[in-house]
């Protein structure tokens, strides 16, 4: 089967709408009708009546070609060339999935004996052209969303949307991280690095990033009590790739050999280059770059320390599946 390149499927993630066509059982004509659709990651999907003409038409002869626009670049596309295999789809699921992707909000409008069935396209051919070497794409993409802010952000020409959705999820994972490290939560901070991922933190630590998992559990659990504590967060996104950077404080507090309670306060930045793999983002490689620190007392704590340092800490609880 031909799969979708990847360097287009944004488009079927964002856009609302495409054009169908097929060939008219009657005469043999060629028939198109715009049509709402859903993308599951490998086929597109088509909702329709089995009382509508494209119902008879497909019946008839199963080639279909289904065609998308980008909706912020005009002159990007996909055209998919195939068959379509019909199924039944008597509770009318996917049109009411397609509708709330429209609008958001549920609707049936069918009477109560319609029939439904979802069109699945099975492509055969996938045209995903570049037209004039991406020169188009690029004045389209200037003309809605200018050069400037979009250098500025970090957002890649032509495909805002995924770029925020990839930004929002590498936010997501940098909390995993100092959670797991709060938490000394070890599959957690594991899952913030793709296996293969190098980790340079200095003279701290080197080697790859679920070894340096390990290595930190092994230094956290002598100490009373430590935060790691993200700042200001920059994300680049160029497709399924990525980098952040990440300006981090962490604070760990302990005793000295001497029985002196203090901390030992550190300042630094996580350099992240980030990749897309099977769908979920993790780090690729991570450079620590230490800029300050410092080692000092406690003379008072006036409150007691509160929460835990595993899974039973109340923040487990509180984000248990909420996150979308």
């Amino acid at each position: 089967m031909t799969a979708v390149p990847h360097t287009h499927r944004d488009i079927l993630e964002t856009a609302v709408q495409g054009m169908m066509s097929t060939i008219r059982h009657a005469d043999g004509l060629i028939s198109t009708n715009p049509v709402g659709f859903d993308w599951d990651g490998e086929h597109v999907r088509i909702s329709t009546l089995k009382s509508r003409v494209k119902y008879a038409n497909l019946r008839a002869n199963p080639q279909i070609t289904f065609c998308v626009v980008d909706p912020l670049a005009p002159t990007r596309y996909i055209e998919i060339r195939g068959h379509a295999e019909l199924i039944d789809d008597p509770g009318g699921e996917l049109n009411r999935k397609i509708y709330r992707r429209h609008t958001g909000q549920e609707f049936n409008l069918d009477a109560p004996d319609a029939e439904r069935v979802i069109v699945k396209i099975i492509p055969s051919q996938v045209s995903a052209p570049t037209l004039y070497g991406g020169k188009l794409d690029r004045i389209a993409t200037e003309v809605q969303v200018p050069g400037a802010l979009a250098s500025h952000t970090g957002v890649p020409q032509g495909d805002p949307l995924a770029a925020l959705r990839a930004k929002d999820a590498i936010r997501e994972r940098l909390h995993d991280y100092v959670r797991a490290m709060d938490c000394i939560d070890d599959d957690l901070g594991r899952s913030v690095f793709h296996p293969d991922a190098p980790a340079d933190y200095g003279a701290i630590y080197q080697g790859t990033g679920h070894g340096f998992i390990d290595f930190v559990h092994a230094a956290h659990v002598g100490m009373l009590a430590h935060q790691h504590q993200l700042g200001s967060i920059g994300i680049v996104v160029d497709g399924e790739r990525a980098a952040s950077e990440a300006y981090v404080t962490v604070t760990l507090r302990m005793r000295s050999l001497e029985g002196v309670l203090q901390d030992s306060r550190s300042h630094g930045r996580y350099l992240d280059q980030w990749e897309q793999r099977n769908g979920r983002w993790a780090i690729s490689s991570r450079r620590y770059v230490h800029l300050f620190d410092d080692l000092y007392p406690v003379h008072l704590q006036q409150f007691v320390t509160e929460g835990s340092r595993d899974r039973e800490d109340p923040s487990y609880a509180l984000l248990a599946g909420r996150r979308v």
